[in-house]
């Protein structure tokens, strides 16, 4: 929410479902039941590379950018980032710089 994301309540379950996926096929795990809460780290044991993935698939299919692998600690976080809201705004900031 501090990255000016959209609330949980505002993510389409397209979204929901598209990422829930991705992080599926990341983690070659057809069974896993992902939940808003589950830690990336914690509770789905991705590493450092499946998170890497997991960004480069945002910024690929969402248009996510400046996404920082600490930005992204639950899947709702993930869901979140996919949804927009913050990337917009930064792409703003940065070509005002220009």
């Amino acid at each position: 929410k501090s990255k000016g994301w959209k609330e949980l309540s505002e993510v389409s379950e397209e979204i929901k479902k598209n990422i829930s996926k991705e992080i599926i096929r990341i983690l070659e795990n057809p069974s896993l039941q992902l939940t808003p809460e589950m830690t990336l780290g914690g509770d789905l044991g991705m590493d450092s590379l499946n998170v890497a993935g997991l960004i480069a698939y945002l910024s690929q299919n969402y248009h996510v950018e400046d996404v920082r692998p600490e930005d992204l600690v639950t899947v709702a976080n993930v869901w979140q980032a996919a949804a927009g809201g913050g990337a917009s705004n930064r792409t703003q900031q940065k070509s005002s710089l220009v």
